[in-house]
Order: structure tokens, then sequence, then C-alpha cells
């Protein structure tokens, strides 16, 4: 086993990895990735809220329709 897999994680990065794994969206299970989106402390709007669950949301269809066409 490598050293990283013995490493302290940030359990709510692993939680969302595993809910992600559970739901199949291969973006959200990579811990690293989770991390780094949750470094920085950001305030935003109501609406710049909402338009980013639209980018994740048009993502995950990308992504989805790109494993339907294979």
């Amino acid at each position: 086993m490598a050293y990283e897999e013995f490493q302290n994680k940030n359990l709510d990065m692993l939680k969302i990895a595993q809910k992600a794994k559970i739901f199949g969206i291969q973006t959200l299970q990579n811990e690293t990735l989770l991390s780094s989106f949750f470094a920085t402390k950001i305030l935003l709007t109501q609406s710049e809220r909402e338009n980013i669950a639209k980018i994740f949301t048009s993502l995950m269809q990308i992504e989805q329709n790109a494993q339907l066409s294979k």
C-alpha cells in the first residue's frame, strides 16, 4: 500500500466522494479535487450559487451524455 493511503483525510471530503461513488459521479470521487473546491471560503449570493449549481449540473449531463455515446 502507498503511504498516501495512511494519511489523515478530511472526513467531509471522504463522505462527499463516497456519495459521489454511490451516485456514479466520477468527477466528484476525487478527494483532492474536492479539497481544492473547499480550500477557500468564498461568500456567494444566492444568484451566484444557483449559477454554479447550473454549471455543475450541465457538466454532469455532458459527462453522462459522453458515457452514453460510447
